[in-house]
């Protein structure tokens, strides 16, 4: 699970992602690349080629979340099915693999946000060499350059069919991706849908519904630079895994292992950074890449 968004605040526009996961793992600190774009940063974790997190000197930024939907609430402890768990998944896997290599091009070779997120539609619909065919798991992604914020969704099915009693009885098309351009000072989302009715309900998973209102509020009261230093460190709900700022009481809980944020400049982009921990135990670090 995760917490993302976009603020767009004065003359800078400011994305963000706390990443949480269930087991512990190794994330690497940014690391410069090159693409068509330019010179971009990769946030990296062990086991998983491509990125969770980047953004290049055009100032287009990528996060991305879990999409969970009804299906995998009810399916979630049969290993097939966790592959829905794409950002958050730490087994090996090629498929989920594959969605990171993806996650990377956007951010390599597009100088707007809406070209890069047409290349993940892309990937979502069509897969790659590997991988021809549409993604089998639902994903959540939002881009930002200097002038807007896309955000996306993808799921495998389209909407879902309910019978009179809200269960799950059927499909209502083809894979698709709805996307949306958030015109207020700010947006942001946790792991269910906006767009499409294939979404997790309150009792199936109180944390994204509680985070989600939580970043809301806090954005509205604050929509700037320190207000999202001080969403990421929330823990209104205290030391648990409601909270933005997530804690495990017990095994399989998530918890908060990295967070960044991205600050679009005038020649380039400056990126704060906590890995290995979360910004209430270890200090923010910062890298800037120019043109």
């Amino acid at each position: 699970m995760c917490t993302i968004g976009t603020v767009f605040d004065a003359s800078v526009v400011r994305s963000f992602k706390q990443c949480d996961l269930t087991d512990p793992t190794t994330f690497y600190p940014p690391e410069e690349r090159q693409g068509k774009a330019g010179t971009y940063l990769a946030l990296t974790r062990l086991g998983r080629p491509g990125l969770w997190a980047g953004g290049n000197t055009s100032g287009v930024t990528f996060t991305a979340a879990d999409n969970y939907t009804r299906e995998l609430t009810a399916r979630q402890s049969n290993s097939p099915f966790r592959l829905v768990r794409t950002n958050t998944y730490q087994g090996s896997n090629s498929s989920v693999d594959s969605l990171f290599l993806a996650y990377e091009k956007a951010v390599a070779d597009y100088d707007n946000a809406q070209d890069a997120a047409n290349s993940l539609a892309d990937f979502y619909l069509n897969g790659d060499a590997e991988h021809p065919g549409p993604f089998e798991s639902a994903d959540i992604a939002m881009f930002s350059d200097t002038s807007q914020a896309v955000y996306m969704e993808y799921s495998p099915v389209g909407n879902f069919k309910f019978n009179g009693l809200g269960d799950v009885v059927g499909q209502t098309g083809n894979p698709e991706v709805l996307t949306l351009s958030p015109k207020a000072d700010y947006f942001a989302n946790t792991n269910n849908c906006r767009l499409f009715n294939t979404s997790v309900t309150y009792p199936m998973n109180l944390s994204t519904f509680l985070r989600l209102e939580r970043a809301e509020r806090l954005l509205l009261i604050q929509p700037n630079h320190d207000g999202i230093h001080k969403l990421l460190r929330d823990q209104y709900f205290g030391e648990t895994e409601l909270s933005i700022c997530r804690v495990a009481v017990k095994p399989g809980e998530f918890y908060t292992q990295a967070s960044v944020i991205f600050s679009t400049q005038e020649n380039g982009l400056m990126c704060e950074y906590v890995i290995n921990g979360n910004p209430r135990t270890k200090p923010w670090q910062t890298m800037t890449i120019t043109k």
